[in-house]
């Protein structure tokens, strides 16, 4: 998780705030249907097939 969403308004962080708050803001949403672990693991196994960063520049976004 470090490396692959790591907390960028605090590097230094370990990240364990940052992911709390990323699954109380979002991931509660879907938790009807994945756990916490089953959230944070399939939005990794999609950053995986989607390059977001290659989808904004098309889209004219600045990265």
């Amino acid at each position: 998780m470090e490396k692959n969403w790591p907390s960028l308004s605090c590097p230094s962080s370990n990240g364990f705030r940052f992911w709390s708050h990323e699954w109380e803001k979002h991931g509660t949403c879907a938790e009807s249907e994945l756990d916490q672990h089953e959230y944070f693991e399939t939005a990794l196994k999609l950053k995986e097939k989607v390059n977001l960063l290659q989808i904004l520049k098309n889209a004219g976004k600045k990265t």
